[in-house]
């Protein structure tokens, strides 16, 4: 067509017509093709949270983007990422628990899939490492109700000292009855001055620890100036534990101290003793207490070496949470299971 326009200006020949981008050679993958077992392990992979800074590996930083991204493609994927994604909760701050109560609270509500909306989720493992007991009202209100609705259905939890709270308060939550819905046994306590009070003063909290059959302390304690070097410190702490009110606890574990006089390294914790109850037979738990406090405590139980060694002063409540993130206390459980089997 011919312009007689004096404004028409002629475009080179590589601007004539719009340039178009090639197609991508490479197609979707077909997951969905797949035999299912190599679909489920391949999800497992994915699916599976970061806990750890690619800078450094000792400090947790939880990524969940990956296994998020997943879930939000259909109900299928959903319903097989979930298992993973919250197999292990690692809460680092106020926000991340207030946001999590609000997922919980959300996905029994229905909002999220209705199919999914009275199943428990599937936490097994739980730690909130950073969260403090509102004494006067906040807008940052715990919804201690949903939060225990978690807690309860898990195999395992770790709270630090400040952190009791969601404890303690979620068992007399709306909602909550120990009694019938606690299926949690194994629990692990991190820094010093627990409060037990607010545990034993109700008949929630004292049901709690009737169902309690594996605790452990990470409680820095020691004092070195009175020790022999061939000695470990004694951990005056123990004797403020109820154990009278835990019938079922068979398994009580605290770290030991590396005293640098010993071994000549850096004063940090590097072994959990492990205390058992005999098999078989017919067990006061109280008696962990007698044991800890005998002046050759150690030498009641077993002695497993930590992956991780946390430093005394001051206490680096990051390397604890590093340990939980390792199943430690799980590990230490599992050894002393094996050395017993040997010895029997």
């Amino acid at each position: 067509m011919h312009h007689s326009s004096r404004y028409y200006q002629h475009r080179p020949s590589h601007q004539s017509r719009p340039q178009t981008r090639p197609r991508p050679k490479h197609k979707i993958f077909p997951l969905l093709s797949l035999p299912m077992e190599l679909i489920l392990e391949i999800i497992t992979y994915a699916a599976s949270p970061v806990f750890f800074n690619e800078k450094d590996v000792s400090i947790v930083k939880p990524s969940y983007s990956a296994a998020i991204a997943m879930a939000c493609v259909s109900y299928f994927m959903y319903q097989q990422t979930m298992p993973h994604l919250l197999h292990t909760v690692i809460l680092n701050s106020e926000d991340d628990l207030a946001l999590f109560a609000r997922t919980v609270r959300l996905h029994h509500q229905g909002r999220v899939f209705k199919r999914l909306s009275f199943a428990p989720l599937p936490v097994r493992r739980f730690w909130c490492s950073e969260s403090y007991e509102a004494l006067v009202d906040r807008n940052n209100n715990v919804d201690y109700s949903s939060l225990y609705q978690v807690i309860c259905h898990a195999k395992s939890i770790g709270l630090p000292v400040h952190g009791m709270h969601l404890l303690y308060n979620g068992v007399t939550s709306d909602g909550a009855n120990p009694s019938q819905d606690w299926r949690c046994r194994r629990v692990t306590f991190e820094g010093q001055s627990l409060r037990w009070k607010p545990i034993t003063s109700s008949g929630e909290g004292a049901t709690f620890l009737g169902k309690i059959t594996h605790l452990s302390m990470w409680v820095p304690y020691h004092d070195l100036s009175k020790v022999p070097p061939e000695e470990y410190p004694f951990a005056n702490w123990v004797q403020n534990i109820p154990f009278h009110m835990m019938p079922n606890l068979r398994h009580f574990s605290f770290p030991l101290l590396v005293d640098q006089r010993r071994y000549g390294s850096k004063v940090g914790y590097s072994m959990m003793l492990v205390y058992c109850a005999p098999h078989g037979q017919e067990f006061n738990p109280v008696a962990f207490r007698d044991w800890a406090r005998s002046p050759k405590f150690w030498t009641y139980g077993w002695q497993v070496k930590l992956q991780i060694t946390p430093k005394i002063v001051p206490s680096a409540r990051e390397d604890w949470v590093v340990g939980y993130v390792l199943d430690e206390a799980e590990r230490v459980w599992k050894e002393v299971d094996k050395m017993l089997k040997v010895k029997h």
